[in-house]
């Protein structure tokens, strides 16, 4: 009797078909499996113990024009270490910042910049030292050095938008003219980090009129204006008083779907108040919320006064209990405006 699991099931001995046709062959017994050495490291190559992620970025000044982009993993073991860790990228960073802070406090910084660059400096080196600048005439000196000190740079663009933001910390228009003007002498095309730098900073010196003229010089070099800088023009036309124009910038603006920041949604708020029309100023606010655009406590300001000047309590009182809700804070403009 075959027992189920036993080895050699029993052979058919009746039917009409002869008792060789279910012979079961006999196979050879099997190898021996391979010793556990062979197995590991000729069959199965398990991956290597990876090596530290702590990589250090290495300045190659001499050999490459993006110094920066070069990594290479140091071994912390190595009797080379400390050198290589001094010209990585982080220390030489770090290094560059000091140099800018220094020179924002050089009485003569034309002689303190060859002392700091012993080898011509790279575009990147120039990038780096201008962009952490913030003293005007020692921004315009190390500007025209590094010109100077650097042949055929890549993007001569980037060091003149670099300059023009560390004039820009100061909020004093009186250098940043000449050196836009300079750069389009040196027929180095502007491009939008420019205009919006030049743009934003005769918003901060309070000159909408020098912010106007510039803007519209953009079609001058091909140039489109971004959401940024759309934003911050129709800021401009309305503090200049050209509500028309606002009003044209802002309808266009919707028409292309641009992103626009809460800056023009409150100059459209105002603009609408200061007119009396009271619908489109909610209707701004409403748009706004639907962009998910979060209204500050100025917008909040202009609604509430503007509604209680066109006698709207009930909407004083939802556009208040809103205000609370976002978590804002009434300040003395609030309460001047509910009184």
């Amino acid at each position: 009797m075959w027992v189920f699991g036993s080895q050699n099931p029993p052979k058919p001995t009746h039917g009409c078909f002869p008792p060789s046709l279910f012979s079961y062959p006999v196979l050879p017994p099997a190898p021996p499996p391979p010793s556990t050495t062979l197995l590991l490291h000729h069959h199965f190559p398990w991956p290597k113990t990876p090596k530290p992620q702590n990589k250090l970025r290495v300045s190659l000044q001499e050999d490459t024009p993006t110094p920066f982009m070069n990594s290479i993993w140091i071994n912390p073991n190595s009797p080379n270490a400390p050198l290589l860790r001094r010209a990585s990228s982080g220390s030489r960073y770090a290094r560059l910042a000091d140099i800018s802070a220094s020179l924002d406090l050089s009485a003569d910084p034309l002689s303190f910049l060859p002392l700091s660059f012993p080898k011509p400096p790279s575009e990147q080196d120039a990038v780096v030292v201008l962009n952490h600048m913030s003293n005007p005439d020692s921004s315009l000196a190390a500007f025209s050095w590094f010109r100077a000190h650097i042949a055929n740079p890549s993007n001569p663009t980037i060091l003149f938008n670099v300059t023009l933001k560390a004039l820009r910390k100061s909020r004093s228009w009186a250098p940043i003219e000449p050196l836009l003007l300079e750069m389009i002498d040196s027929c180095v095309s502007p491009d939008n980090v420019t205009f919006w730098t030049v743009i934003s900073c005769a918003r901060l010196c309070d000159l909408p009129a020098k912010a106007i003229e510039w803007f519209e010089r953009m079609p001058e070099f091909g140039l489109t204006p971004d959401d940024v800088t759309c934003s911050a023009m129709i800021d401009a036309y309305g503090r200049l008083g050209d509500m028309e124009r606002s009003l044209r910038l802002y309808e266009c603006s919707r028409e292309e779907r641009r992103k626009l920041d809460w800056v023009a949604f409150a100059t459209m708020v105002r603009v609408h108040a200061a007119s009396g029309n009271f619908d489109s100023t909610l209707n701004v606010f409403e748009e706004m919320k639907a962009l998910r655009v979060k209204p500050n406590l100025v917008i909040y300001n202009t609604l509430l006064d503007a509604m209680g000047r066109a006698g709207r309590p009930w909407q004083v009182k939802s556009i208040y209990k809103e205000m609370g809700c976002s978590g804002l804070v009434a300040n003395r403009g609030t309460y001047s405006a509910l009184s």
